[in-house]
């Protein structure tokens, strides 16, 4: 009896210290959770419990079912957990198209990977550029390994290999390290990969079944293997994959450790903020330009002319404990382009309010006529990716706007003037003066 009254107690510690920052998504708070059937939720409570303290609407479904990501083709749902572990088949709605589909529709995904997943989990994660252990592989460390646990295969690690973003606040990566039990991955060479957990240079893939050629060769081994990676696609959905469902249970997240809890609540808070947008989220509105000392239309110009000075402005801000507030940065920068950039400039802080930062150039254009673009492409590691644009036209100049007189022809200008004098003088010298009368010779003779 007291030692189920210390693990509720335990338990409901940590779901207090999960629902410490009562964030809200930005995109929405209808959730589906995916487990396979039988798995008691028990065993995750603290974590979806959590979930509902900061105000998830979760639906609980499992694979096979009639559960649908859409319904007459609008998303059903702005999240999904998906946590099946011994399920080898999820049924028509959960291929990898279909969750490709959802995130494609904007929605996020957070899954829990384990050494019995379902291929179509293996498959949606290589479309994704992770690449994923084998079969009935588990990642093996025996100076990480927990050495409580009854596990003499050193597959229950403890791990601190925490990668610094946005995505872990310092709280995570300074405390106190994760138990984790479960598979490696490989990550690709695309730049919407993020790794979070990172093994230790001590660790390798061990395929349990294979023992002798895994210890020989094993499939990924040291700093190369990460365990919990994310992906945030060009429509800034979020995707996180995790090589342990077991990272996210009760019997981890009130595990004590050297006298402190171990750090899986605090770790799966920040990943669970982070992939359902409650924070890192910022977006840009307010585009405008116009001539410099001129005030902002409206209806913004499509045209100017070569080497006008222009004014350009931008409001940038951040999703923050349920609101929008203002964002701050010194590089966000705006770029004058025509297939490549003709100007890049860092945009200047002019002024903010309480939601939202005021950002101003201005500039000449340059000497250069065509179709451009004024482009503020703002990509940074974690953070949502803002990519803003208008197009304009950039004119010559028309006849009657050319200086009248130009410093180059000086020459023919006082050559001009020379003959128009000379042909005054000319004309008044012939006018004015009379030829002298001729001597009659014949009368003096």
């Amino acid at each position: 009896m007291r030692l189920g009254t210390s693990v509720s107690g335990l338990v409901a510690a940590a779901l207090a210290g999960l629902a410490a920052v009562s964030a809200k998504s930005a995109v929405g708070n209808r959730l589906a959770v995916i487990l396979d059937a039988g798995t008691p939720k028990d065993d995750y409570s603290a974590f979806f419990g959590s979930l509902q303290q900061r105000g998830f609407d979760i639906h609980y479904a499992e694979p096979k079912s009639d559960f649908s990501f859409f319904h007459l083709e609008e998303r059903a749902y702005d999240h999904a957990i998906l946590f099946p572990q011994k399920s080898k088949g999820l049924g028509p709605e959960l291929t990898p198209q279909a969750l490709s589909r959802f995130v494609e529709a904007g929605g996020n995904l957070l899954i829990g990977a384990s050494s019995t997943m379902s291929p179509a989990i293996r498959d949606f994660a290589r479309e994704l550029g992770i690449e994923l252990a084998d079969r009935d592989s588990l990642m093996v460390d025996h100076f990480k390994a927990d050495k409580e646990a009854k596990d003499d295969k050193h597959t229950t690690l403890l791990l601190d290999g925490f990668v610094k973003s946005p995505i872990l606040s310092s709280e995570v990566v300074k405390g106190a390290p994760v138990i984790f039990k479960g598979v490696g991955h490989a990550l690709g060479n695309s730049p919407l990969l993020q790794p979070i957990l990172q093994a230790d240079s001590t660790a390798y893939s061990y395929d349990t079944k294979e023992e002798f050629e895994a210890a020989e060769a094993p499939w990924v081994a040291g700093k190369q293997a990460y365990l919990v990676s994310a992906l945030q696609a060009r429509n800034n959905a979020r995707v996180v994959v995790a090589g342990s469902v077991d990272l996210f249970s009760d019997a981890a997240m009130t595990r004590i450790i050297g006298g402190k809890q171990a750090g899986n609540a605090l770790f799966a808070r920040d990943v669970t903020q982070w992939v359902f947008q409650e924070k890192a989220v910022i977006r840009a509105f307010g585009l405008r330009h116009a001539l410099a000392n001129t005030t902002f239309e409206e209806t913004l110009p499509s045209m100017y002319r070569v080497k006008n000075e222009v004014a350009f402005e931008i409001q940038m801000q951040q999703w923050k404990d349920d609101r929008w507030v203002p964002y701050t940065a010194a590089d966000v920068q705006l770029e004058l382009i025509m297939l490549d950039p003709y100007i890049r400039a860092n945009l200047e802080v002019a002024g903010t309010t309480t939601e939202a930062t005021r950002y101003i150039k201005t500039f000449m254009l340059p000497d250069h006529y065509g179709v451009f673009h004024f482009k503020v492409n703002y990509k940074r590691p974690g953070l949502s990716y803002i990519e803003e644009r208008q197009q304009v036209t950039i004119r010559h100049y028309r006849h009657d706007e050319y200086p009248r007189f130009l410093s180059a022809a000086w020459p023919y200008y006082a050559s001009t003037a020379t003959v128009i004098a000379g042909f005054l003088v000319f004309s008044g010298l012939w006018l004015f003066n009379q030829p002298t009368a001729m001597p009659d010779v014949k009368k003096a003779q």
